[in-house]
């Protein structure tokens, strides 16, 4: 079991709750992308409620597991429930959290290959998980298949966090030429957006 350091906020690199909603042509996903918004906001805020809410984002997101076991974005909702609400309020076996949402992204990658929520959502929990180079490398393989045509639209936010964790990766796999060359991108394809030049600047120089 890969572990991971409790964190209050899961990363700063997270799916806007209106991207990882799926259209699922039911009542309860509003529901628990509610509770999951709400739980979000309180376990970043360090607020006294948090563990009241993430148990209950945690029972709406199961039921619609129950209720939509062979849907995606369901499947991406409990995740993002056990990572980035019950994960960062865990005092002991931190480690259960993410192995539970992993499989639950794994199933919905299974379920839908092209529902990229669930590869992004997967992309960041493995980036997460400190020195491990695997997790790494699994990261940037998910982040490659985001990037590949036709997934993410060109100019989009997701595409543009997608490239600059896959330089950050890079960097951290002792990559400094393929880091340099994903910044390089996003710069190009976001030349609005100060990260890319700032990840430039401070990329170590080739010998």
């Amino acid at each position: 079991m890969r572990v991971i350091v409790v964190v209050v906020s899961f990363c700063t690199l997270t799916l806007r709750p209106e991207v990882a909603r799926g259209q699922v042509p039911d009542p309860r996903v509003a529901g628990a992308d509610s509770a999951l918004s709400a739980c979000v906001a309180a376990t970043a805020g360090r607020r006294a409620d948090a563990s009241v809410l993430a148990a209950r984002a945690d029972t709406l997101a199961r039921r619609l597991v129950e209720a939509l076991p062979r849907e995606a974005p369901a499947r991406v909702t409990l995740a993002r429930v056990l990572l980035q609400c019950e994960l960062p309020l865990a005092p002991v076996d931190a480690g259960w959290f993410f192995a539970e949402a992993e499989r639950h992204l794994g199933t919905a990658l299974d379920l839908d290959p092209t529902y990229w929520p669930a590869r992004f959502s997967l992309a960041i929990a493995l980036s997460r998980v400190p020195d491990d180079p695997a997790a790494a490398r699994d990261a940037v393989s998910q982040l490659e298949a985001l990037l590949a045509p036709g997934v993410l639209a060109r100019g989009s936010e997701e595409r543009g966090d997608a490239l600059l964790l896959l330089g950050d990766l890079h960097l951290r796999l002792g990559r400094g030429d393929a880091a340099a060359s994903a910044w390089r991108r996003g710069a190009d394809e976001f030349p609005a957006d100060g990260r890319f030049r700032e990840r430039l600047a401070r990329a170590p120089a080739r010998p």
